[in-house]
């Protein structure tokens, strides 16, 4: 009985290797076996801390520095018995084709039939994708120092009526205050993905003091004790009860990296 089994997959194995023999137009070789066999997802580069293309809300585990690194989204504003909140999931099919990037996923702050519509009342209403590097209670600081800035892929549709958009970095020094290091974004719609790349030195604080500027680096220092990259957009007008202040959000952010 064994004499036959083996017999049989001998048989088999020809009748295999033949046919991968003819889907090649009897080339008069077998394909390699790299030809038929999956290759893997690439692993991505230590610079990136997220392209978004497995549709995860965590931080590219490769990220140099990094640890267990992920995002979140977060709102401000509204009535008291009916604050505001924004969509989740928030990576999302990337639905906005461009040359610029052709990836399937994207971080997306706005509802796919439309924008949110938040208010301010009795205060300012802003809107945050926040990346944290770092998810470490021992040490929760991202040591930025290998690198000389950052680049992403934005997008702001026509919908999205905020006139204060920023893209901000917490440090050691700000977290306290909420006075961090920040660049102010383009206003009004971007007419698809447009690219930025910035330095270190382009980042200042928006009012006093953030306790030196973002490249310092030691026991204290800004650069080697960041706590978390954010994308804040808001109209950064206080609203009232009486007079509350309507923001539509619709914003995409891709393809996060650092610069060498």
């Amino acid at each position: 009985m064994a004499k036959k089994w083996l017999g049989f997959s001998f048989i088999l194995t020809g009748l295999f290797v033949t046919s991968l023999w003819l889907s090649q137009g009897c080339t008069g070789k077998i394909p390699p076996l790299a030809e038929i066999i999956p290759t893997s997802t690439p692993t991505l580069p230590p610079d990136v801390v997220s392209d978004f293309e497995n549709g995860s809300i965590n931080v590219n585990p490769g990220l140099t520095n990094s640890y267990n690194g992920y995002w979140s989204d977060a709102t401000y504003g509204g009535p008291a018995a009916a604050p505001n909140t924004v969509n989740s999931p928030f990576v999302v099919s990337n639905t906005v084709a461009d040359a610029t990037d052709s990836s399937n996923y994207a971080a997306h702050l706005g509802y796919p039939g439309g924008p949110l519509t938040l208010i301010a009342v009795g205060g300012y209403e802003a809107d945050q994708l926040i990346c944290h590097p770092v998810n470490n209670v021992s040490n929760p600081y991202f040591d930025a120092t290998p690198f000389t800035g950052i680049q992403f892929n934005y997008n702001f549709p026509p919908d999205d009526t905020n006139i204060n958009r920023a893209f901000q970095i917490a440090t050691i020094n700000t977290v306290a205050a909420y006075n961090h290091f920040q660049k102010l974004l383009p206003n009004g719609s971007s007419s698809g993905w447009k690219a930025v790349t910035l330095t270190w030195s382009q980042f200042a604080c928006p009012f006093g003091s953030c306790n030196g500027a973002l490249t310092t680096t030691g026991s204290t220092g800004n650069l080697n004790h960041i706590v978390f990259l954010q994308w804040q957009m808001s109209n950064n007008v206080q609203g009232s009860v009486a007079a509350p202040v309507t923001t539509y959000t619709d914003f995409w952010i891709d393809n996060v990296k650092f610069t060498p």
